[in-house]
Formats: C-alpha cells, sequence, structure tokens
C-alpha cells in the first residue's frame, strides 16, 4: 500500500508552473533541498523532535479529570500561551459557547487582567499559569495580582492552580528555584516541568501546550499522535526518490527561503481556510519571526525573511488579497487548505424566498464553498504571476493539528539551516527583557538620567516631557515621550 501523508506539501505554484522570470525553477527547488538533505535526516535530534518522543501523558492526564470548573484562565505569554490558545480554538466542540472555556491573559491590559482575575477566582474558575523561564515578568505580575486575590496560600483551595516551568536544575550548585515553582511551591499548586531545552515558541506539544489542552478536556493523546506521524515521516528523506523533494518539510522551506533569496519573495503570508485556525497564524508568527530574524551566524549580517503575515480565508480574501495580487510584489502565500474531500456540513437549498438570486449556491455545503474560495484564490494569484504554496488536508482533527505543528517547526529549523541562523536562540527579544528589568530597577541604575525619568514615572505615572531619551551604554535615558 502506498504511504500517503496525511498533510500534503503542493508547491506548483511557487515553481515555474507560476511562469514569469521571477518564478521559482523547479530544478533550483531540487537543488536547495538536496544542499540540505544532511539537515532534514538530523530532524530527530532537534529538542521539539526529542520532547515530543519522550513524552508521557498519563500523568497531566490524570490531573486534569480531578478538575471540575468549566473555566480554565491562563496566564502566560508569547509560547507560553500562543499554542494552547490554537488548541482550543482549533479543537472545541461544534460552537464557542460549548464545552469548557479558555481565558488568556498574554498581556498587561489593566482593566481586562485584574477583572478576568478577581471574577474568575469568584465563580470557580482554575488557573494555570505557564512561565518557560520561571521568571517572565509579565506573567509574574499576573501572578502577584492571583495571589493577592486569594488572600493567603491557605485559601487557594483544593488544585485551584496548576504551574507549567523548566524542569528544575540537576546541578546543585546552580541558581535556586525560581519565583514561579518558589511560589506554586508554597500555595499547593501542581506543578509540571518542561525541557529546559526547549524554547517556548517550540513547546506547544509539551506539558506548555498539553497541560491546558487537557484540563480543556481535548484528546492530547491525539494530538500526539499526529505530531509523532509527522515526525516519523521527516526522519528521513524519501529514499525511492532519492533527494529532498517528498520530504514535506524540506521541501516547504526550500521553497519558501529559495522564493525569498533568489527572487525577493521575502514575506511570507500564512492563509488557513478555517476560521477556528486563525490562532494558527499567531503561533506561526512567532515561531516564524523570533527563530529566523536574526543575523546570520557566519557574517553577523541580519538575514531571515521581511517577515511573516498572518491571514485568514475566506475573511482576508475580500481586503487584503487586493494587496496580495495588485500591491507590492514581495509576498508569497502560504494556503492551508483544511477541508480537502470532506464535505463540510450539509447542502444548502435556497428558498423561493431568495428569488433566485443565490441560486448557484443549490447542492453546495459551507466546506465545499469554503476549499473553492480556497483554490479560486491560489488560481487568482497565479493568473497574475504571484507564487504561492498549498498545505492540504482531506479532513480536520486533533490528529492533523498535531502533525502541523510538527511540519511547521521542522520547516523552520531546516530554513534556519538556510538562512545560516540559530532557530533556537532570541537576542533581540532577550535584549528588550532585559531593559524591562532594569527600567523596573531604577535602585540599580548607574545613569542619573535614566533614573530621573523612572522616578517621574513613578510620581506622576508618566514620563517627563522633554528629557531626551536615548540608549547610552545599554542604559536607559529618554528622548520626547509624551
Amino acid at each position: 500500500m502506498k504511504d500517503v501523508p496525511f498533510v500534503f506539501v503542493d508547491t506548483q505554484r511557487a515553481t515555474t508552473a507560476m511562469g514569469g522570470a521571477r518564478a521559482l525553477s523547479a530544478d533550483s527547488l531540487r537543488k536547495r533541498a538536496n544542499n540540505h538533505v544532511a539537515a532534514a535526516n538530523r530532524t530527530s535530534e532537534q529538542p521539539f523532535a526529542k520532547a515530543l518522543e519522550t513524552l508521557s501523558t498519563d500523568a497531566l492526564k490524570q490531573h486534569a479529570a480531578n478538575i471540575a470548573s468549566d473555566d480554565l484562565i491562563l496566564l502566560g505569554i508569547g509560547g507560553s500561551a500562543l499554542g494552547a490558545a490554537v488548541i482550543h480554538e482549533a479543537l472545541r466542540p461544534n460552537s464557542p459557547w460549548e464545552g469548557r472555556q479558555l481565558h488568556v491573559l498574554d498581556h498587561l491590559d489593566p482593566m481586562v487582567c485584574h477583572a478576568t482575575i478577581e471574577q474568575g477566582w469568584r465563580r470557580g474558575a482554575h488557573f494555570c499559569v505557564i512561565s518557560k523561564s520561571g521568571d517572565t515578568t509579565e506573567t509574574m505580575a499576573l501572578a502577584t495580582i492571583l495571589d493577592r486575590v486569594a488572600g493567603s496560600a491557605n485559601r487557594y483551595g483544593d488544585g485551584r492552580v496548576t504551574i507549567v516551568t523548566n524542569e528544575p536544575p540537576r546541578d546543585t550548585k546552580a541558581a535556586g528555584p525560581t519565583p514561579v515553582r518558589v511560589w506554586g511551591s508554597n500555595i499547593g499548586a501542581t506543578i509540571f516541568d518542561m525541557p529546559v531545552s526547549l524554547g517556548g515558541r517550540y513547546s506547544v506539544l509539551s506539558a506548555v501546550g498539553l497541560v491546558p489542552a487537557a484540563l480543556l478536556g481535548y484528546d492530547v493523546d491525539a494530538l500526539v499522535s499526529g505530531g509523532r506521524e509527522m515526525l516519523k515521516r521527516l526522519m528521513r528523506v524519501d529514499p525511492q526518490r532519492g533527494d529532498g523533494i517528498g520530504h514535506e518539510a524540506l521541501e516547504l522551506a526550500s521553497a519558501l527561503v529559495g522564493l525569498d533569496v533568489e527572487h525577493g519573495w521575502g514575506a511570507q503570508v500564512l492563509m488557513p481556510y478555517l476560521h477556528r485556525m486563525g490562532r494558527f497564524g499567531d503561533w506561526f508568527v512567532q515561531l516564524w519571526a523570533e527563530s529566523l530574524g536574526k543575523k546570520a551566524e557566519k557574517t553577523g549580517k541580519s538575514a531571515g525573511p521581511a517577515g511573516p503575515i498572518r491571514g485568514v480565508g475566506p475573511t482576508d480574501q475580500h481586503s487584503f488579497a487586493q494587496l496580495l495580487l495588485e500591491g507590492r510584489p514581495d509576498k508569497v502565500v502560504l494556503f492551508l487548505d483544511l477541508i480537502g474531500n470532506s464535505d463540510g456540513g450539509e447542502k444548502l437549498s435556497p428558498s423561493k424566498a431568495f428569488g433566485g438570486t443565490v441560486e448557484g449556491l443549490r447542492g453546495f455545503s459551507l466546506g465545499q464553498i469554503l476549499a473553492t474560495e480556497c483554490f479560486s484564490t491560489e488560481l487568482a494569484l497565479h493568473q497574475v504571476e504571484r507564487p504561492s504554496i498549498a498545505i492540504r488536508t482531506d479532513d480536520f482533527d486533533a490528529r492533523v493539528l498535531g502533525g502541523l505543528f510538527v511540519l511547521f517547526e521542522a520547516t523552520t529549523y531546516l530554513a534556519a539551516e538556510m538562512y545560516s541562523v540559530n532557530p533556537y536562540d532570541q537576542p533581540g527579544v532577550q535584549e528588550i527583557k532585559a531593559f524591562i528589568k532594569k527600567c523596573l530597577s531604577p535602585q540599580t541604575a548607574v545613569d542619573p538620567e535614566r533614573a530621573q525619568v523612572v522616578r517621574e514615572w513613578e510620581r506622576n505615572g508618566r514620563f517627563p516631557r522633554q528629557v531626551p531619551i536615548e540608549w547610552r551604554s545599554r542604559t536607559l535615558s529618554t528622548r520626547g515621550l509624551r
């Protein structure tokens, strides 16, 4: 029996089939893929692959079975929140009003955060606090509000808080436990560990994404199974072909990077044709931007794509598609055709009340119309010689979602190899975090101007109008904030 992938990557409209001088040739695609076969064969050695292979879901499923609340409030930011948000939005029951509810606080909007935590506590919500480092500024700020609302350790109730953070260091000489672990231990919270080597944006199929998913009642084993099935496909380059074409992640990375570096199609637009996959676009934006947008290791010069962009079809096909078809020619569209051959609901049967004006819809389901719109948008781009790539499935469920997570993680790793960047660090993000911690600790400041600005803000709730702002010797001074 032929091995048919449950997620199929179609790069036909990214190569010469597109036509035009700026098309990526099939030979170029194949050559780039062949140059990185060795990297593709190391996919199983990557942190996200190792974590998935050794993962056990027994403890988190048992924990989730003991939680009775229908409300889950997640305190986390970036990779610590997006994975759970994607799973919930993509897999929740037939309507948003069925099943358990997820409220994600991945921001610091004061009104929303205070109200969500305070009201959630009163109505008996369960809280899941996720911080990989264990001292994330935003997450710990929200945790202090939760701690204040709960009152004291002995008023937390049985099982009201679950924490996910890095596993404790094995070296006893290392620094002590992080603030979130100390706090969790003091209040009797259940704590789940994630591997230290696993970056937050790659952690969706670990305790970071699966603990909230289990608490919400989703089939975490199906998610893991789909991820492992995809990983198995990506372990080795297809021996029947003898090259990188047919290795889904290698072919996808080769097409995206080739279109960028050879022809200037440097912005990637992810366009899922399922509304409930909108947050998957947010997840992709973080994964792609934080992993690839940095300086090349060999040259020290900025590398990586111009930037990932999130879209949702057919909503953005009525607006953003105008830019894609006639705007600046630098964007390649990555379609997620997730309906495939499924019927997608009941067949439409317009009544006479419409006067025949929508008779063309008769006999089609919403899913069939959606799949048709996706394909039609591909054809429209093709006609004006704009490249696109399609990822297609015959149906969509937890198994497919797990496979998509791994496909994009592996594609990002391979794209990093092609751009010669480290896909697992984030020096720019860390620099911002360092500045934030300095600004929140004025007593440690060595720059008098910076200290003056912070004191002014503490007294009046605003920055002074005329104090210059500039970075000097990596400390903060100010200019022109109003």
